[in-house]
């Protein structure tokens, strides 16, 4: 089973409830952090996600390209699912990620790290 942690430039709600309905265990960072999120750093979160072994999703994409956190990303073993710009609005994530979602559980259950961008109809692995 995949647990996932969805970063807040994905918001608590479209996304999250999409996968629960699928009865997958989604945490988003308010969740976990409560009012604190906002100034929780990726690279704590990150961590935690390691830690927890939680599968990522996020439309921070910048992210695998900072070497602080992709040497976290890298350190924890984290598989990171991502959109390919913040751009999309709630129904577009939503839809990105259901219609990738039986090649996110399959990827997610592979040995870590991974970032993987999800594009219309299938995700690409970026790193490593």
């Amino acid at each position: 089973m995949v647990d996932f942690l969805l970063d807040r430039d994905i918001g608590r709600y479209q996304v999250s409830a999409a996968l629960q309905e699928h009865d997958l265990v989604v945490r988003t960072l308010f969740d976990v952090y409560g009012e604190r999120e906002q100034f929780i750093t990726d690279v704590e979160w990150l961590t935690r996600a390691g830690e927890e072994e939680w599968a990522v999703i996020t439309a921070d994409a910048r992210i695998r390209r900072r070497a602080l956190e992709r040497a976290v990303v890298d350190r924890w073993q984290v598989k990171i699912f991502t959109l390919p710009h913040g751009n999309l609005t709630g129904p577009e994530q939503v839809a990105r990620v259901i219609d990738n979602l039986e090649a996110i559980l399959r990827a997610a259950t592979r040995p870590g790290p991974a970032i993987y961008v999800l594009l219309p109809q299938r995700i690409e692995r970026r790193h490593p």
